[in-house]
């Protein structure tokens, strides 16, 4: 049985993700936030709460989940998007807050992972296209995900033996699940479902590349 560790299982696209993964018999291993009562009770769904803003709690959260198996796929998916409003106008708290749960939760996560279970094979980060765009009012998620995106870049290098990449999932805003309807190719459960379908592909581009699901996987 194969094991994917992710955190971000409580929002939209994350759900959809565990629930795909789930039904084609993985182990899921979840970080974070509290899921939905469906992902909870499925016998292969394993949670370990955690506080991304209190550091100290990080590794015992995830020596909850590790004994459970070696993790095949890290999925990094939790992610704060505060209200739009000028990059001016955010104060240095909300800031810290947008970055301590978008990116330094991923570093901090992945430094316990690389030094406790070397046997992992691909990491992937969900990201977002908004880092390049420069929209008014997404200022903090835009340079959290910028971040994060390098992240990968860097850990590509200094971990090689370990395929990273920024994948951004196109259309899909996971803080508004409103903006979904009526288009099933954006469902978390059909998004879910591509990135199952591409772990192979992913594999063979270069580690560290930021990646539009949309763009590899189209309709």
């Amino acid at each position: 049985m194969k094991h994917l560790l992710m955190t971000g299982s409580e929002n939209c696209l994350g759900e959809g993700i565990a629930t795909t993964f789930l039904e084609e018999g993985w182990q899921v291993l979840a970080l974070g936030n509290q899921p939905s009562p469906p992902l909870r009770a499925h016998r292969q769904f394993h949670f370990s709460p955690l506080d991304f803003s209190l550091r100290p709690q990080y590794p015992e959260a995830l020596s909850r989940l590790l004994h459970l198996g070696q993790p095949d796929l890290v999925l990094l998916n939790a992610g704060v998007l505060l209200p739009q409003q000028a990059i001016a106008s955010l104060s240095l708290d909300d800031l810290d807050r947008s970055f301590q749960t978008n990116l330094w939760a991923h570093r901090l996560i992945l430094d316990i992972l690389l030094q406790q279970t070397p046997g992992i094979a691909q990491v992937i980060a969900l990201n977002s296209r908004s880092l390049s765009n420069g929209h008014h009012g997404w200022g903090s998620y835009a340079l959290s995900k910028s971040g994060l995106n390098m992240l990968m870049r860097l850990y590509a290098v200094e971990h090689p033996e370990v395929h990273f990449c920024a994948l951004a999932p196109g259309q899909l805003n996971q803080a508004n699940p409103a903006a979904l309807a009526g288009d099933p190719a954006l469902e978390p459960a059909t998004l879910g479902r591509r990135i199952l379908q591409l772990l192979p592909f992913l594999q063979t581009t270069p580690s560290g590349s930021f990646l539009e699901l949309d763009q590899l996987a189209p309709g």
